[in-house]
Order: C-alpha cells, then sequence, then structure tokens
C-alpha cells in the first residue's frame, strides 16, 4: 500500500544517508592521517561535507595562541572558490557569538537581519543569508568555530543538517587536534636532532635496563 512503500522509502533514505555519513567521517579520517598540507586536509574534509550538506560558503576560524581576539583561518570557501590562510579579527560577528556560547548557533536569514538591527552582531563585509556555526573542542578545550553561511536562502537547514554537521565537527576537531600533535612531534624530533648532532658532549641514549640504543 501507499503507506509502506512510503516507510519502505524512508528506511531506504535514511540508510543511504548513515552510509554517506558514514563515508565522509571515513574521508575525515584519512586526511587527517594521509594528507602532508594542512590546506589539502582542509580542502578534502570540505569534498566530504560538502556530499553531505549544502555548503556553498565554509569557514574553519581557529583560537589564535598569540592574541585572544584574533582568529587563524584555516580554511575558507566562498562561492566554492578558496581563499588563502590568514588572521582576522571578528568582533561581535556570528562565529565570535559562537565562540563565546561555547554552542551550536542556527540563524536565519531573518535572525541575522534582526541581530544586525540591534547591533548585537556584525556582517563584516560576509552577506546576511544562513549561517551555521557550531564550536570546535579538543580535549575539552576550546580550539575554533566552523561555520556554513547560505546566502541564498533564508531557513536551508532542517534540525537533521545541524546534527550532521555537528557530528561532522566533532571529526573536524579530531583531525586537527591530531594535526597539532604530529606538528608539535615532528618539530620536538627535530630540536632533539639538532641538539644531538651539535652538543660539544658525547650523549648515549639508554632503555630502561640501561642498553646503549645510540
Amino acid at each position: 500500500g501507499r503507506w509502506s512503500a512510503v516507510g519502505v522509502t524512508t528506511e531506504v533514505t535514511t540508510r543511504k544517508d548513515a552510509e554517506r555519513l558514514q563515508q565522509a567521517v571515513y574521508s575525515i579520517s584519512e586526511a587527517a592521517h594521509t594528507t602532508a598540507d594542512p590546506t589539502e586536509m582542509h580542502r578534502s574534509i570540505y569534498a566530504a561535507l560538502a556530499g553531505l550538506l549544502d555548503a556553498p560558503w565554509y569557514m574553519i576560524l581557529l583560537t589564535s595562541p598569540r592574541d585572544a581576539a584574533q582568529y587563524d583561518v584555516a580554511y575558507w570557501v566562498m562561492d566554492h572558490e578558496e581563499w588563502l590562510p590568514r588572521q582576522i579579527a571578528v568582533p561581535r560577528a556570528r562565529s565570535e557569538r559562537v565562540a563565546r556560547s561555547g554552542k551550536t548557533e542556527y540563524l536565519t536569514r531573518e535572525d541575522t537581519d534582526r541581530l544586525v538591527r540591534s547591533g548585537e552582531i556584525e556582517l563584516h563585509g560576509s552577506p546576511t543569508g544562513a549561517w551555521l556555526g557550531v564550536p570546535l573542542y579538543a580535549n575539552g578545550t576550546l580550539i575554533g568555530v566552523a561555520s556554513l553561511l547560505h546566502p541564498d536562502e533564508n531557513d536551508p537547514y532542517s534540525p537533521h543538517d545541524i546534527e550532521v554537521f555537528e557530528y561532522v565537527c566533532q571529526q573536524i576537531s579530531l583531525a586537527i587536534d591530531r594535526r597539532r600533535t604530529q606538528e608539535a612531534l615532528l618539530t620536538e624530533q627535530r630540536l632533539f636532532a639538532a641538539l644531538m648532532e651539535h652538543s660539544p658532549d658525547t650523549i648515549y641514549l639508554k632503555d630502561l635496563e640501561s642498553r646503549v640504543l645510540r
């Protein structure tokens, strides 16, 4: 009957959505593990995300260890065109609201217009549109904000879309944290190698049983 057919269609659609999400998570994990260049990693992540959600504008802002008022733009796509990483300040911007609250925020075009008129937010040259921002956390610490902006529609994202983006952002946070850990380890290894090479004294490395390793 018609109702059973609708039920089957819904089940198939849900299963396909789950498979697409699983594939996207796998792609993000692969990018974090195998991609040497950070921009290339974020490019791969965006490709995986764009397979799940309509994302004409997409931005990853990371908190700056040098200046709490500044954010490092790790990746930025506007109308599917990439922009080079740089540092920006976003006072009273939508991303800054999410960073302050530590919570996901979805603003329709009407919401954005209302907040701009009241002076609660500033757009800093970006269009109004519908905007979805999710905080990025690593080990309980805020490391940035991921956001989607749809300049052409008032309310394009459903509650399910928001849940999908939040889940993907968890994977993005893991990927960024993993990359930072790898870079920190590589820096330590290079520093240690330089110390070993240029030390005027003889240095021996031993294991727990005092066997010389180097």
